[in-house]
């Protein structure tokens, strides 16, 4: 897949009708009239800029299928952020024990050095990086367990440290981490593992994502139905909460853009074992003529693909479409849809290193020429997104439902032509 970025502007508002004639203004500028599905973030500024996109898209050309019903994808990757803070606004004291001890070691050189020492002393040959979260974002409380881990004998080892142990008391704090603090932790980090793993997924920009979108976010809801089940336990309650986010925006069929059940459909490893919803799918696929449902009939009826996790759903279409050619470029169209924004938001990462202290004076045009040219004179190479980067990007900082967008309108477009997307 490619990824190609055509305009990084400067919009002195976030207010949705100023956003979505930017965009008129966009597409009308590179000669683009057929757009399939632009893919935002869930904020009620896009919901304002798409519908003014989709309304003269429909009222210029009419090309948009389905009269837009499948125009407008919610980024999943910011959802799926909403639900897990949602469960885990306040976290285990064991927690903040092991948050405690990190910010010790991390609080001077010479502390630092000590715990290497430490480390020494332990043979612990580990060479990841302790870092400290940001309390409010559970993606960087993952990172910091995951890595204060691999260092448990090195923490145990610090309490004959007497300034160690003084530092909790003259702090205030809780002791010291214990066996039962870090065996929380552990499932802490397991638990949070799949939905960082998950996010990580979602983003992908070179490499297709909708047509699992559905399997994975079903594993989400078996899985939170499972740990709300049973409320006692350390995760239980924290499951519940995020189970009552998941429902309200994954809940309901109606709520999911159709689009996650047609890629799952064109994967040949699945086609309807996963929705196993035929007439309700065949009819919102609203095929217009008979020669289209034979080749509907005949890609479904044929054999369906082994389950292997090397499998390349673009290699198989390339190799097998002229079977099915009707569905094929359906599968060009639908399987470039991205399922996050997270690759358009790494776009601003980038201009930050542009627009540094020696440079901040440069013009919005320049910046833009600056960051459009470098992604297409590097284009013909992989440009794999560094999560950990770019996970702030899609971090909601409202405590409500809403988030205020940050330093622009972050959107992805999947255009109706060839296999390609921008941003």
């Amino acid at each position: 897949m490619q990824k190609r970025i055509i305009n990084f502007i400067q919009v002195p508002s976030h207010k949705g009708e100023l956003v979505g004639k930017e965009l008129i203004n966009c597409l009308n500028e590179w000669g683009i009239s057929k757009v399939f599905a632009v893919t935002v973030d869930n904020t009620s500024s896009n919901d304002v800029a798409l519908r003014k996109l989709k309304g003269h898209l429909l009222e210029n050309d009419n090309t948009v299928p389905l009269n837009g019903e499948m125009f407008h994808m919610r980024c999943s990757a910011h959802i799926l952020n909403l639900i897990v803070s949602g469960g885990l606004k306040e976290l285990n004291e064991a927690i903040s024990s092991i948050r405690n001890a990190v910010r010790y070691v991390r609080s001077s050189p010479a502390r630092l050095k000590r715990f290497k020492e430490s480390c020494t002393d332990t043979n612990i040959e580990s060479k990841a990086l302790l870092c400290l979260d940001v309390v409010t974002r559970w993606n960087s409380t993952y990172m910091m367990l995951e890595a204060a881990i691999k260092f448990k004998k090195a923490f145990d080892n610090l309490e004959g440290d007497a300034n160690y142990t003084r530092y909790f008391d003259e702090e205030r704090m809780t002791s010291p981490p214990s066996n039962i603090d870090w065996e929380k932790a552990g499932i802490f980090v397991n638990f949070l593992k799949r939905f960082y793993d998950l996010t990580n997924r979602f983003s992908g920009s070179l490499y297709v994502t909708s047509n699992l979108f559905l399997l994975d976010i079903l594993k989400v809801q078996a899985d939170l139905t499972t740990m709300a089940s049973n409320p006692d336990t350390l995760l239980g309650t924290k499951a519940i909460s995020m189970k009552r986010k998941y429902d309200k925006y994954w809940g309901r069929i109606e709520k999911l853009n159709m689009l996650t059940f047609i890629a799952n459909i064109l994967d040949p490893r699945y086609k309807l074992e996963v929705v196993n919803r035929e007439s309700f799918l065949l009819g919102q696929l609203q095929l217009s003529d008979d020669v289209e449902e034979d080749d509907l009939e005949y890609y479904l009826n044929d054999r369906r693909e082994k389950l292997d996790p090397t499998f390349d759903i673009l290699q198989w279409w390339k190799q097998n479409g002229f079977k099915y050619p009707i569905i094929a470029r359906m599968a060009k169209e639908v399987l470039a849809v991205q399922m996050s924004t997270v690759a358009s938001e790494s776009t601003f990462s980038a201009s930050g290193r542009i627009l540094d202290a020696f440079r901040s004076s440069l013009s919005p045009r320049m910046v833009e020429a600056l960051i459009c040219s470098k992604n297409w004179y590097t284009c013909e190479y992989e440009e794999h997104i560094v999560l950990r980067q770019y996970m702030d990007e899609i971090e909601g900082l409202e405590t409500c439902e809403q988030v205020i967008p940050s330093d622009g309108s972050c959107i992805t477009i999947n255009e109706n032509l060839h296999n390609a997307s921008g941003s």
